[in-house]
């Protein structure tokens, strides 16, 4: 069973997704292809990151949702490059950014809620 902040940071990621998709259909091939396919490889891989963590426990789910994080943060220089090159309008840049920032919070309160692995390995019993 999915969990409310995980259902809430999937939103989020698939809105991320979908926005990329949008904004990049319409960019020039020759100035913003190798860009548009490193930002549509990377979306929906954020993801597939939060699936895996809803699919394990601990340590597990902390590192799927920590793997988003970082994907989620390599995104975020893509479509700043993408900005800065002007291949972005404002209406597709907040809709990024705003999914971006929408599923960044609720992976850092998932990550948040779930014990560490130092804590985990602490509260086993020791082996006789």
């Amino acid at each position: 069973m999915a969990y409310p902040g995980e259902t809430r940071a999937f939103h989020h990621a698939e809105t991320l997704t979908l926005g990329i998709y949008h904004a990049t259909d319409s960019w020039p091939r020759d100035l913003g292809e190798d860009l548009a396919t490193q930002l549509r490889l990377m979306a929906p891989a954020i993801s597939d990151c939060l699936l895996d963590g809803c699919s394990w426990q601990g340590p597990a789910a902390r590192s799927s949702w920590q793997t988003a994080l970082r994907l989620l943060e390599r995104l975020a220089d893509g479509v700043d490059r993408a900005d800065r090159l002007g291949l972005l309008d404002p209406e597709s840049t907040l809709e990024i950014l705003e999914a971006q920032s929408g599923a960044m919070i609720e992976i850092l309160a998932l990550l948040e809620g779930l014990p560490r692995a130092r804590e985990i390995e602490e509260t086993l019993p020791l082996a006789a």
